[in-house]
């Protein structure tokens, strides 16, 4: 018989004193300098965890300059600025810079927020919850609870415009003034796509409409200067909202070729992403900008502040374009229709090429995928144009489009 002293119980394994499981995940836990620190393996493994964790443990007996670096930036993570430290900086941001678009900016990242995190108050909550799963969460919470085809391609507009907008409390600018705060990794925030839009491409405006918003727009030189300017702006320049209201006059200059505006250019403000570049202009164009100049005002728009001026385009000159006829829930952004037009016009009349230099894209691709509204068949070069003959070229006038009319498996082409 066996004496009852040899036998052994097979039990579990017992972690080792320094791994603590949290979830599926195990953490080492150590002391640094008496106090208690803790730090993920990121393994699931008992035995991989236990390598990870003897190597940091030997790392910090050995002070590695590795693992040191790893231990600081975990403590720095416990220091991380709230969301009310965050908004005072921003606010001041805004306010010093005269972002007319600061605040929507703010109230954009607080419906994310309170779209994921509920009724509690964010102020206190630390910016290490910006993450690509709260962007994920928060986009798949707008499009689940719409009900319906055209309430689904609403909310994944609702939801990128509100990503848009919250990401740009954290543009290269504002980041510059955030140098007072402990800031968490922002790239899986920053960099998680947008859900699928529906409708992203150009779409052909109501010619009727656009004619009447042409021809009411240049009247309003007589009527409204104000909103003549804005016209002028968004139009015949193709500006953005935020541009519009920063332009000055500066931006306008006349070279050996002709006029241009050089959007972006003044060293004080770089503008967003996409802005930097120049408009070609006509000299009508450029007189008629000159001639609402008005003398101690740097700004082209006539308002002292950048928040009246962007009021100005945004809601008074989208008011006039809504009673004309661009509804509200078609359109969303009227002054952005303008660029639109004249972008389009570009692309017809001058090419991609051109129409993206104007328009100040990133690249011809995104041209061409926005604003290729290609009506006719494009008009081949004179002779004299393809030898480079300038004097001898002229703009000749568009084709009417092409009809086709099929016969069993033949297309005929009838002008």
């Amino acid at each position: 018989m066996e004496s009852k002293g040899t036998s052994k119980k097979k039990g579990k394994r017992k972690n080792p004193s320094n791994l603590v499981k949290r979830g599926r995940i195990y953490h080492v836990r150590y002391y640094v300098d008496g106090a208690e620190k803790w730090q993920s393996t990121k393994k699931t493994s008992i035995k991989e965890a236990t390598q990870i964790a003897n190597t940091i443990i030997n790392g910090i007996k050995s002070r590695d300059p590795d693992i040191v670096q790893v231990i600081e930036r975990a403590n720095r993570r416990k220091h991380i600025s709230t969301f009310g430290d965050l908004q005072e900086a921003y606010e001041k941001h805004w306010r010093m810079q005269g972002i007319g678009s600061g605040p929507r900016q703010w109230n954009a990242l607080m419906r994310v927020l309170r779209a994921t995190v509920g009724d509690v108050d964010i102020g206190k909550l630390k910016l290490d919850m910006l993450t690509r799963d709260l962007v994920k969460d928060y986009q798949l919470k707008q499009v689940s609870a719409a009900r319906g085809e055209k309430a689904q391609i609403s909310a994944r507009r609702t939801a990128n415009s509100n990503m848009n907008k919250a990401r740009a409390v954290f543009s290269g600018r504002a980041m510059e003034a955030y140098a007072g705060l402990v800031l968490p990794d922002l790239e899986g925030f920053l960099k998680c796509p947008a859900v699928l839009a529906d409708t992203v491409q150009y779409v052909r405006r109501p010619t009727e409409l656009v004619e009447r918003t042409i021809r009411l727009g240049r009247e309003l030189r007589n009527t409204d200067p104000d909103l003549y300017q804005c016209f002028l702006c968004s139009y015949d320049l193709a500006l953005r909202a935020n541009e519009s209201a920063n332009m000055r006059w500066e931006w306008l200059v006349k070279d050996r070729v002709g006029w241009l505006v050089q959007v972006a250019m003044t060293p004080d403000w770089k503008g967003p992403k996409g802005s930097q570049g120049s408009v070609s202009v006509s000299d009508e164009v450029a007189q008629q900008l000159l001639a609402w100049r008005q003398p101690g005002n740097p700004y082209v728009l006539p308002k002292s502040t950048h928040s009246a001026r962007y009021k100005l385009v945004t809601c008074r000159f989208a008011g006039w374009m809504r009673s004309i006829g661009w509804d509200k829930e078609v359109y969303k952004t009227c002054a952005h229709e303008l660029r639109k037009l004249m972008g389009s016009r570009w692309y017809t009349v001058q090419g991609p090429a051109v129409a993206s230099a104007n328009l100040r894209h990133g690249n011809v691709a995104v041209t061409c995928k926005y604003y290729a509204v290609l009506d006719h068949r494009p008009a081949p070069l004179t002779f004299e144009q393809a030898n480079g003959c300038e004097a001898s070229a002229h703009v000749m006038p568009p084709r009417p489009p092409l009809a086709l009319v099929q016969h069993g498996n033949v297309d005929e082409r009838r002008a």
